[in-house]
């Protein structure tokens, strides 16, 4: 057999290698043929140029050698020339073939400012099927779609505002443009330049925001509330944020005869955390005529957190559309430590005939943490229900429960079974809740050590799972190695997370230590830092060593975060540095998960909680409930800390009242 096996390796690197050696010597004379094709497409002669054009066209992407030719004769004095160029480069589009147009930037971005609007046209179009692709703004981008915006025509205004809305807040630049451009007479344009300030910043331009929600036209009505609701994260504003009559514009929008209007503005208050909202939306989620419209006033009450929106929801449990059903289950999880009062009706709906249902309330479920554990039972036994889709929401909502410090070994047999399902998603989903379960959970190791004998190295995401689930047990997961060296991988990643795991689970052995020094060796790499340096922080302690290199990477700009994150695990006392850096990111509200991995420090980081304090009264939500949870993990009971989270139990939030009341809950002395 082994003869067999290496006799059909090398037949296929034969074959391998004489495919490549045919590709290249067909190559060549298709570039030789590309170049005559794009010498005459630089004719003076027209119809030699329109014989070229058709030609290239008819290679649709095997052209990619000619597109900085193509890119020229989009500005062809001939019609037919210029249009069968601009037919040849969408087949570049950045969905299709990523990058490509990127070569031919600076001759669309010369083109957007060619006399003849035809071109410009072109130029504009093509600049949208770049995508979202671009690293950095191009030089001369900006203004030249700014003068593109300015144009009195319809198609090129449009154009432009659609390559706007790819540049994303990149362009906020051209924002009070497009505030301007909201009066323009053809509504096809009106809803452009909605869309491009919801991409670009919506916040800036709310008041132009707020004519356009009265726009003669539904599509541009929609568009605009759209911006509001499409921003990337709710953001709560002052009342002086707010324009007047912004909010009585949005509950006449919930009037709206168009439904998809009235589906907009029902994601309004959620996006701006405006509580004033709840009476309208109570009424939207329980009179509606439209139920895709009633299922958004739902999720909004959820979203805004506000426990009088808790009857309604509660009575909508009943309402005999599924999709209704399902998104007043999500919504009570999302109201905070009050929508644990639902819980007989969440249980009820995990048995709901439709699986969409089930799965939602078990999500419902795990947004409620630790107050949803009376429920753990209806969450197991979702665990072997028939639909992979509730498998997997049920798994989710353990692992919610879990990491609010409401699991314990009885969840082994359960788990069990999940580890060993049919669909690998299930199984690999359920290797991260056996990971959060920690030390309760070592009877399983044995099963993961089978399934990944069994995945053979050739199934990415389960071996990548499997191998980061046994690191976590350490030295307890020492039957693994023989497991881990048997797999070969030409993955980088994979390669890292061996090594790594290797680290973990043997840190005191010859190979354990090897694999340490190659972590931190891979710190000066660029491409490898990252991954090592989150494998550092798995080490903890043992890492130490490492420690003057991950500071070195404290001053740069990509890696400073998880730099000074690892600090803070690896070394204590903690890096007066490292705690500058992220203090300074809090204070900048960057990164959301900031204060969650600074409590994963563990206990011995608990002198730095008082300095945390001052951020639980952040504008940002995000950044209260990260910093509550901080507080909870650092373990510091001081009078102080206590005083503050008791405070923050009447926050406007509810994400955050759940954060304060587990971080209370953690803090609170063990019952005798």
């Amino acid at each position: 057999m082994a003869r067999i096996r290496h006799a059909t390796v090398a037949l296929l690197m034969l074959v391998s290698a004489l495919s490549a050696s045919r590709a290249a010597a067909e190559e060549e004379p298709l570039r030789a043929d590309l170049q005559a094709r794009i010498d005459a497409l630089r004719a003076d002669d027209v119809d030699t140029r329109r014989k070229a054009v058709y030609e290239l066209w008819q290679l649709e992407r095997r052209s990619q050698f000619a597109l900085p030719a193509l890119a020229e004769a989009i500005r062809d004095p001939d019609e037919y020339v210029r249009t069968t160029a601009a037919r040849v480069l969408a087949l570049f589009d950045w969905m299709k073939v990523p990058a490509a147009l990127h070569a031919v930037l600076p001759q669309l971005i010369e083109a957007l400012d060619d006399e003849r609007i035809e071109v410009r046209r072109e130029a504009a179009g093509l600049l949208w099927r770049v995508g979202p692709t671009l690293a950095e703004v191009p030089e001369g981008l900006l203004p030249a779609l700014e003068r593109a915006l300015a144009s009195e025509d319809a198609l090129l205004c449009s154009r432009a505002a659609s390559v706007a809305v790819n540049l994303n807040v990149r362009a906020k630049s051209l924002a009070p443009l497009l505030g301007k451009r909201l009066d323009h007479e053809d509504p096809r344009v009106r809803q452009w330049m909605a869309q491009a300030i919801g991409a670009t910043d919506p916040r800036g331009q709310l008041k132009a925001l707020l004519r356009a929600f009265r726009d003669e036209d539904a599509t541009v009505r929609e568009a605009a509330l759209a911006a509001v609701t499409g921003m990337a994260a709710p953001i709560p504003l002052t009342r002086a944020d707010v324009p007047k009559g912004f909010v009585m514009a949005v509950e006449q929008a919930l009037r709206d005869p168009v439904a998809n209007v009235r589906r907009a503005a029902a994601g309004i208050f959620w996006s701006l955390m405006l509580r004033e909202g709840v009476p309208s939306l109570t009424k939207v989620l329980l009179e509606d005529p439209d139920v895709t419209v009633r299922s958004a006033a739902a999720l909004s009450l959820g979203g805004l957190g506000d426990p009088s929106a808790l009857p309604a929801l509660s009575a909508c449990t009943l309402n005999q559309d599924p999709a209704i059903r399902g998104a007043v289950a999500l919504a009570i999880g999302q109201l905070g430590p009050e929508g644990a009062a639902a819980l007989p009706m969440l249980r009820r709906l995990t048995k709901d005939e439709n699986m969409g249902v089930r799965a939602s309330a078990l999500r419902g479920l795990g947004y409620l943490g630790a107050f949803a554990a009376p429920a753990r039972d209806a969450i197991v036994e979702r665990l072997a229900d028939s639909e992979i889709g509730v498998r997997m929401a049920a798994t989710e909502a353990l692992l919610g429960l879990i990491k609010a410090g409401a699991g314990d070994a009885d969840l082994v047999p359960p788990l069990r079974s999940v580890l060993l399902d049919d669909d690998p998603n299930v199984r690999n989903y359920a290797a991260q809740v056996v990971r959060a379960l920690g030390a309760p959970a070592r009877p399983l190791i044995p099963v993961l050590i089978r399934q990944l004998e069994k995945s053979d190295g050739s199934q990415a995401a389960t071996v990548q799972s499997l191998v980061w689930t046994l690191a976590g047990f350490g030295p307890a997961a020492a039957d693994a190695l023989p497991v881990l060296k048997t797999i070969q991988t030409e993955d980088r990643w994979r390669q890292m997370a061996l090594v790594g795991a290797t680290a973990c689970i043997a840190p005191e052995s010859a190979e354990g230590k090897a694999a340490r020094a190659q972590l931190a060796g891979w710190l000066a790499d660029p491409q490898r830092a990252s991954a090592a340096l989150m494998w550092l922080a798995e080490l903890g302690p043992g890492a130490a060593s490492a420690a003057p290199a991950m500071e070195a990477l404290l001053d740069d700009r990509q890696l400073r975060l998880s730099a000074a994150q690892t600090l803070l695990q690896v070394v204590s006392p903690a890096p007066e540095n490292a705690l500058f850096v992220l203090l300074l990111e809090l204070e900048a509200r960057k990164n959301g998960l900031l204060s969650l991995t600074l409590g994963d420090g563990g206990r011995r980081l608990a002198p730095i909680a008082p300095r945390l304090l001052p951020y639980l009264a952040a504008p940002s939500p995000r950044v209260r409930q990260q910093v509550a949870e901080a507080l909870g993990k650092l373990g510091n009971a001081a009078p102080p800390i206590i005083e503050a989270l008791d405070g923050a139990r009447k926050d406007v939030d509810a994400t955050v009242r759940m954060a304060v009341a587990i971080a209370l809950k953690r803090l609170s002395p063990p019952e005798k």
